[in-house]
């Protein structure tokens, strides 16, 4: 008999309902036959979201959510986020005008429920999503979560390289260093904390706030309870992918892999489907060129053949992921893989070998000296500045196992600055990057980086590197039993020819737009619709659910630019058709 039902004998309670603390209990026959664990223990005093006033498509998904998961807490109030066109930040402002706008609205949130008195405040982002389960983690966390906590993150992710974290339960984490502000709670006891923080601060509001997560009792449940729905960043301009629930054994560990070029896109896509397929834990961020459908991407420049290496070269500066594997869009994961901590151990990076064992191999073989890739220039150089690198491996840098440690990003400083002298390959920069900064290098093991060209892969392979003609990836993947995965859709293809992310892309479509309405006054065609024509196109957008803020969402396009010409139209067909 446990502690309810002796409360339930005691008095006299042999069938029913007992209400406690903790929820409800059904007792029959004096014995206890459901407990409920979605039950929230207590209520927060306030729930409060921020929301643009145009965001009105935000409103109402975030609203329809929370009806369909069951919200347990009190209904949201809305606090009106101020656009960020309408404000000037101070001149110390280091990000964007809206960034600055953000920073306003979550100031304003905690300091009006401090000075109302309340105990503690649930902050959403208009743009939050809770996952599956979330009544029953929610309550568990709400219940175990330690009585001195000062914030609960219910979503968000490591923000810096050394986050603090310390095991409290099997997946609640006592934190600091943590970013991003989808959903979070501020106890009254850390609400003066946080309005001085962010009264002061210089960077935005994800920043601001995980700095003082080390001193204020700062709590978060691995995966998370919450994360961010997909779409447009009124923040940054720019589409967010999903972020992963689940970030790893630590809630940090993750796989960047970048891939650029339409030619590669079938590439990214097995080579994710794969780690997906087998990795789950893992998070997972895609640099690309463009924006893929169903991908967290960080858009970088236009860059193919040698042109990659540039950005490659750079992506331990500021890695996604304070622990992780970076991976050339031409490897397939194969099975599970152990953690980067068991992988790495004292060391800051690991990787394997190339066909080459050493850099003196390298260049002293006579079919590699007739490579277009190996330049006399860069190997005459490394030769007479850098004579140590002859006995050192020769790097596969297609697999790189990393810690995010402020001796790594330095690494990636000087690697990136050995390539630029030449702008070739990677890999002997990379060489030169070692002896100059002494950086820690762990040998992987064949398993976690074999190089295969055709044929099946060696038994126990985990991560295969398929080298060749990229156009017979499909054959390896059949050779190895493996379903091949259709390339994904550029993200919401549309009238522009898909949305461009890049300032020279944003250009290039201004460019367009303006080149062909001169065209059209030059030969005597309509430029501009009537403000009744205009009045109907606005409405029509307004009304559009995909519609983001200032943008259209199916085709990128500026709606206060296209709305007015008669030359443009809705490339969903919901504009009145205009004579020109």
């Amino acid at each position: 008999m446990n502690a309810l039902e002796r409360i339930a004998a005691k008095i006299g309670i042999q069938s029913g309902r007992i209400r406690t603390s903790e929820g409800d209990v059904r007792v029959e026959n004096g014995v206890i036959v459901e407990e409920r664990t979605d039950r929230v223990p207590w209520q927060f005093a306030r729930v409060v979201v921020i929301n643009r006033p145009d965001r009105r498509d935000r409103r109402e998904a975030l609203e329809t959510h929370l009806r369909e998961i069951g919200w347990p807490f009190a209904t949201p109030l809305w606090h009106a986020a101020t656009p960020g066109e309408d404000l000037t930040p101070p001149v110390f402002w280091n990000s964007t005008r809206n960034t600055w706008a953000n920073l306003q609205s979550h100031l304003q949130v905690i300091r009006e429920a401090y000075e109302a008195g309340d105990e503690s405040v649930l902050v959403m982002e208009d743009d939050c999503l809770y996952l599956p389960g979330f009544l029953e983690r929610v309550s568990r966390f709400m219940r175990e979560a330690p009585d001195d906590w000062g914030m609960l993150m219910l979503g968000g992710r490591a923000g810096v390289a050394d986050p603090q974290i310390a095991k409290v339960t099997s997946d609640i984490w006592r934190i600091g260093g943590w970013n991003n502000l989808e959903s979070y709670a501020v106890h009254r006891r850390a609400m003066a904390k946080v309005i001085d923080t962010l009264a002061t601060a210089t960077e935005h509001s994800d920043v601001a706030l995980h700095r003082i997560q080390f001193d204020a009792p700062t709590y978060h449940m691995n995966p998370p309870i919450a994360t961010q729905r997909a779409g447009m960043s009124d923040n940054f301009g720019h589409y967010k992918g999903h972020r992963q629930g689940r970030l790893g054994v630590w809630g940090t560990e993750g796989a960047m892999i970048l891939s650029t070029g339409e030619n590669r896109r079938h590439l990214l896509a097995n080579s994710t489907a794969s780690l997906r397929r087998n990795n789950p834990q893992l998070g997972l961020k895609v640099l690309s060129d463009r924006v893929w459908v169903g991908y967290d991407c960080e858009v970088v420049e236009d860059a193919t053949g040698f042109g990659s290496r540039s950005v490659k070269t750079q992506m331990l500066c500021a890695p996604a992921f304070p622990s992780g594997i970076m991976l050339d869009d031409d490897t397939v994961t194969l099975g599970p893989l152990p953690s980067v901590a068991s992988v790495l151990g004292d060391c800051e990076l690991a990787l394997a070998p190339d066909r080459f064992q050493s850099i003196r191999a390298l260049f002293t073989d006579r079919s590699a000296a007739t490579e277009s890739w190996l330049g006399v220039e860069e190997r005459e150089f490394t030769l007479g500045a850098f004579p140590d690198a002859m006995d050192m491996p020769h790097w596969n840098t297609g697999v790189i196992f990393y810690r995010d440690t402020p001796s790594v990003r330095e690494f990636s400083k000087v690697w990136h600055e050995e390539w630029m002298r030449f702008g070739r390959i990677d890999q002997i920069a990379f060489v030169r990057a070692v002896i100059r900064t002494g950086i820690r290098i762990a040998a992987l093991p064949p398993h976690l980086h074999q190089i295969c060209s055709d044929g099946a892969a060696p038994r126990g392979t985990l991560i295969a590197h398929v080298i060749g003609p990229k156009w017979e990836l499909p054959k390896w993947l059949d050779a190895n039993r493996l379903p091949i995965v259709q390339p994904p859709a550029e993200v919401r293809e549309g009238c522009c020819g898909g949305r461009k992310r890049t300032l020279a892309g944003m250009a290039s479509d201004l460019g367009k737009t303006i080149g062909g309405a001169v065209s059209d006054a030059l030969r005597g065609r309509r430029v501009k619709i009537s403000e009744a024509e205009l009045q109907a196109r606005r409405s029509a957008c307004m009304d559009c659910d995909r519609r983001e803020g200032n943008r259209c969402g199916e085709c990128g396009c500026f709606l206060s630019l296209a709305q007015p010409l008669a030359r443009k139209q809705c490339p969903l067909g919901k504009w009145p058709v205009s004579s020109r």
